[in-house]
């Protein structure tokens, strides 16, 4: 039972995690909202006419249940998981009749085609779509609202209206909710156009069909919208929305105030805020309390308000001559005041960082390196943010001589604001290595300096909730001792694929897959001939007299791990990452002609042994992280722990660890410790010390 234990405590997790991602189909309504009205256009005394508002006309593509999702200029989708409640073409004619009633602009109102009316209103919906264009989102409306006079079958007004409200979050209550206040504000132009015809209905010029002039022209007044006090209910909340133009973990947060400045809270940007009916202060931005922005908002009972951005945002890429990523510091300054904004990093290369954005007023602002005063004509750039825009701004800087080489913006970053998902890099290193290590005694160390070139290339899909990484180092050293002859010394194949499913930014389910092998056969040399015996697994014995040993055949040993579970983010800023994963773990050791040292006979024969292949199976524990100490020095480890079901087989241990300090643009020292403990080979921990002057040349990234 105790073995069967951590799969079914994994089991559970996953039962629990996978029906927290069952997705309902969910049904959406347009409704009448009173807070909405304008009270300005409600009529003393209705007019004395009647008129009927007929069901709006949809062409056959929006004419359905599924919300229709524009994903391109030439593409649709129909979703079949949000949907609309009613028809859409009753539901729009409703929201129209029930303005109209609530203005008072005619008698009677009817909804009935049996009735005897004057007007008939006549809406034509062209297109009621949800913009989905990835980074971009909006609600777009193309319509008509006609008023035909039934006396003569004249069409007499004609409002027409094709607009697109922007919207920052892929939400769909607050596109059905953007819909519903688009046809509001458009049905108060037409009645306004209404009520102007019905005062001097000499001025108009009847047509006969629904395309032509008409004489009453087309108003561009705005109406003003004021509560009405009467109809809120003030047990019902409204909620706040201020949308997000990147990650909002790496955004500043938003705070709101009452009138009297009494703060309310600190909110993350895209999350919605739940507050009591009432007139706020949202304070939002970098900088001191002088320098962030201040807006004043109105929240309505059971209304989502999206607070229109008056802001942009802006987000600092340092890179060096061969494009690598560097966390370089700079410092942010407003062009026109010289204040200071604050400090500012760029990202390290390949440890899962990603950019800061800051949130600026707009305006025109200066970026210097770290050091250098406000007005200095050297090592800075120049940025103008604009409200409701995403600026990206691209700096080179040269590592080695610690200077500015150019700064602006790359094509890439500024289209669509899109991101790249997807990175690639491909990286040669050339090392000069100087390696001990204990295989032999745990108290002997043996050294040799060696030159080694190393394949080191690196693959990153990245788009929440999906995270996969291919990564693969494979390396050839060669070594010329004095006595021996050239040699391969270093020869190694380890690829390692991690896919992980997140349910949120902390927490997912991992599967990972992992092999690792080499490509020639290994000997031992010696400068003097020495006595060998190999032993099979048979115990049967193979004596030689040789100075070039072999003890590994061509991919033997050839290890695999396989792995499925949890995954824990612990931590993901922009200087530290780091993860934990937990369960059932798979690892087959393939050994064969595979021989480690097993003892030395009296006469001097040194005596080796055959490996026997392992098959394992158990609770597996990993951890791998990246850390930036300093600038120029960062820290990378990778642990991997089994502990097998089967008690007779002893656990293992597997800890690699990786230190760089960069000494100049392309040169680094580069020290690794591993630690390995596997019973079976060695009954204590083996260490492995490298250390290696590297020169990197890098192919793609």
């Amino acid at each position: 039972m105790k073995k069967l234990l951590p799969i079914l405590i994994i089991l559970i997790l996953l039962s629990a995690c996978a029906h927290i991602q069952v997705e309902p189909k969910r049904y959406y309504i347009l409704e009448y909202k009173k807070v909405k009205e304008n009270q300005e256009l409600i009529q003393k005394t209705p007019f004395n006419n009647t008129v009927r508002v007929i069901d709006a006309e949809l062409s056959r593509t929006y004419d359905r249940k599924q919300i229709v999702l524009r994903t391109s200029e030439n593409m649709i989708e129909f979703n079949y998981d949000h949907l609309w409640a009613d028809h859409l073409s009753e539901s729009l004619s409703n929201l129209i009749q029930t303005r109209i009633n609530r203005y008072r602009i005619f008698n009677q109102v009817y909804r009935d085609m049996q009735q005897s009316v004057d007007f008939e209103i006549v809406p034509v919906v062209q297109s009621i779509e949800f913009l989905d264009y990835g980074v971009k989102n909006g609600a777009h409306l193309n319509m008509d609202i006609y008023l035909k006079n039934i006396k003569d079958n004249k069409y007499i007004i004609q409002h027409h209206v094709e607009s697109t409200v922007l919207m920052y979050d892929r939400d769909f209550e607050m596109f059905v909710q953007t819909i519903n206040d688009m046809v509001m504000e458009e049905t108060d132009k037409f009645i306004i156009k209404t009520v102007k015809y019905l005062k001097n209905p000499s001025k108009a010029i009847q047509v006969d069909s629904l395309t032509g002039d008409f004489a009453v022209e087309k108003t561009e007044e705005d109406s003003s919208y004021v509560q009405d006090l009467s109809d809120v209910d003030l047990s019902s909340l409204g909620r706040v929305v201020i949308g997000s133009m990147s990650d909002p973990d790496y955004e500043p947060p938003f705070s709101i105030e009452d009138l009297s400045g009494n703060d309310l809270g600190s909110y993350k940007m895209g999350s919605d805020v739940l507050l009591e009916p009432g007139k706020y202060i949202v304070v939002i931005g970098n900088g001191s309390a002088n320098q962030k922005i201040k807006k004043e908002i109105e929240v309505f009972p059971r209304y989502k308000l999206y607070v229109k951005p008056e802001w942009g945002w802006l987000t600092v890429d340092v890179i060096d001559q061969n494009r690598s990523q560097v966390d370089q510091r700079y410092e942010l300054f407003d062009l026109v005041t010289g204040e200071s904004y604050g400090f500012g990093y760029g990202i390290l290369e390949g440890v899962g960082q990603k950019l800061e954005s800051w949130v600026l007023k707009p305006g025109y602002y200066k970026i210097v390196l770290q050091g250098y005063p406000f007005n200095t004509y050297t090592d800075f750039a120049t940025v103008e943010v604009k409200p409701e825009k995403s600026e990206h701004i691209t700096i080179v800087f040269d590592t080695e001589n610690k200077k500015m080489l150019g700064a602006g913006k790359i094509l890439q970053d500024d289209l669509l604001n899109a991101k790249n998902h997807l990175n690639v890099s491909i990286l040669n290193h050339l090392n000069a290595n100087i390696q001990s290590n204990n295989d032999t005694s745990k108290s002997k160390y043996l050294t040799t300096v060696v030159l080694s070139e190393q394949l080191d290339s690196k693959m990153v899909y990245d788009v929440f909730p999906h995270y996969y990484s291919l990564k693969n180092i494979t390396e050839l050293g060669i070594t010329k001792d004095t006595d021996t002859e050239i040699r391969f010394s270093s020869d190694k194949f380890d690829l390692k694929n991690t896919y992980v499913y997140f349910f949120y930014n902390w927490i997912g389910v991992y599967s990972r897959a992992d092999v690792n092998t080499h490509f020639f056969n290994e000997f031992i040399h010696t400068s003097d001939s020495q006595w060998y015996k190999k032993l099979d697994l048979d115990e049967n014995g193979k004596l030689s007299y040789t100075k070039k040993f072999q003890i590994k055949s061509s991919l033997t040993p050839l290890t695999f791990k396989e792995g499925a579970g949890i995954n824990l983010r612990l931590l993901n800023t922009s200087r530290a990452n780091l993860n934990i994963r937990s369960g059932l773990g798979l690892l087959q050791n393939i050994n064969k002609e595979y021989y480690i040292y097993d003892s030395t006979l009296e006469d001097s024969i040194i005596v080796y042994k055959e490996l026997e292949s392992k098959y394992q199976k158990g609770t597996e524990v990993s951890l791998n992280g990246n850390f930036q100490i300093f600038s120029n020095l960062t820290y990378s480890t990778n642990a991997d722990l089994l502990f097998p079901f089967d008690k007779k087989l002893s656990s293992t241990i597997n800890w690699e660890n990786a230190f760089n300090l960069r000494l100049l643009n392309a040169v680094s020292l580069d020290y690794r410790i591993n630690l390995d403990y596997d019973k079976d080979k060695k009954n204590y921990v083996q260490m492995d010390h490298s250390l290696f002057l590297r020169f990197t040349y890098i192919f793609t990234q």
